[in-house]
């Protein structure tokens, strides 16, 4: 079903009754996408049982009350909020890593997620300043998304996050300028998950710094429990994309136009995962390809720009082609063998601390702005 609109929450006091906040506004969503994901057969398959799945989940919210109460706190809101148990909670919020179980065997002692992702530091940017855009790719029904704006207690940075469900922090931007978004990665081969932060975690306490430096240290210092790319700017031209395979950090940041798909670019993580992109089954293929070109073409499209900069339409642009199609940067289904669809687009603009939504392929729906008071 197409989401016409995108619904936006403002939650202030505690981190916990933040959560307890948006908690009573998503509960729907939360129960409705576990009851199907989890009791779908495929995916059970994978997992092996739900023990294994609610042993992993409790691990992992150790490890994040044990790196961040912000975030912990948060979700704890959520479950008494959506008035659901918080390994419930936790098992939507950390869907980014659960996509690194293909098999009972990669638990440690799939479905996966693709998008494409941007970001346009101030130097290559016309007047609003560094530009970050994605597309969100997938092959599983999701919740609706939402806009949330989150306001702590006085002297921490208010916040504004995009999320689905109990996958409350796809992307963001703070009242401080900092902007950050994460693409999937470490599929090629699988990079398996380990007892660590989630990525929300890490979203959550890098949003909550004032700089960009001290939000750096925060997301390449803790043991993670997955792998991903993730994209940090401040709105000028401090911008890094962070590769991460388990303990592994690698960072490009001297570029003026950074973009990542679902596979890793650093050499020395490319080496260290052994990626292969070429590798022989039918859906692994595909996955490659379809990941390789979207980078690839992103990346030409922002270097070949016309004019004297780019700016927030422009992104958007790029983010509706569908050269390669149906493998393009705005993601179809239609004679796939993953069925990935593009099913939410935006992009983010740290110094104005706006992020313009489309909840859908943007060939097809409409943008919509909101702004961080």
């Amino acid at each position: 079903m197409i989401q016409r609109t995108i619904r936006h929450y403002k939650a202030s006091g505690s981190w916990f009754d933040m959560g307890r906040q948006i908690g009573e506004k998503v509960s729907h969503d939360i129960e409705k996408f576990n009851s199907r994901y989890f009791s779908d057969p495929f995916t059970m398959i994978r997992f092996g049982s739900m023990e294994n799945v609610i042993g992993y989940v409790r691990q992992v919210g150790r490890a994040l009350k044990e790196y961040s109460d912000h975030a912990h706190d948060y979700l704890a809101g959520m479950s008494a909020g959506a008035n659901l148990p918080m390994e419930q909670i936790l098992m939507q919020a950390i869907l980014p890593e659960l996509t690194h179980i293909n098999s009972a065997g990669d638990w440690p002692e799939g479905a996966m997620g693709g998008c494409t992702a941007c970001c346009v530091k101030s130097s290559s940017a016309m007047d609003m300043g560094a530009i970050i855009g994605q597309c969100w790719d997938f092959n599983v029904e999701l919740p609706d998304w939402y806009i949330a704006e989150l306001l702590p207690p006085i002297g921490e940075p208010k916040m504004m996050i995009v999320g689905l469900g109990a996958f409350c922090c796809c992307c963001g931007v703070n009242s401080f300028g900092l902007g950050m978004t994460f693409t999937a990665s470490g599929h090629l081969p699988n990079v398996r998950p380990q007892v660590g932060v989630p990525v929300i975690g890490v979203f959550i306490e890098a949003l909550g710094m004032e700089d960009y430096y001290p939000a750096m240290d925060l997301l390449v210092a803790p043991k993670r429990a997955g792998a991903v790319n993730m994209l940090l700017s401040d709105g000028g031209n401090n911008s890094a994309l962070i590769e991460v395979a388990g303990e592994q950090v690698e960072l490009t940041e001297e570029e003026p136009i950074l973009v990542c798909a679902n596979h890793f670019q650093h050499p020395k993580i490319v080496e260290r995962t052994r990626q292969n992109l070429e590798p022989t089954d039918r859906g692994g293929s595909e996955f490659a390809r379809s990941s390789v070109f979207r980078e690839a073409r992103l990346k030409q499209l922002l270097v070949d720009a016309p004019g004297d900069g780019i700016d927030e339409n422009y992104v958007k642009n790029c983010l509706k082609d569908h050269e390669n199609y149906p493998l393009s940067i705005c993601s179809h289904e239609e004679e796939t063998i993953l069925h990935f669809r593009t099913q939410g687009a935006m992009t983010v603009t740290p110094s104005a601390h706006t992020i313009d939504f489309c909840p859908g392929q943007p060939c097809r729906e409409e943008f919509h702005r909101f702004t961080l008071d």
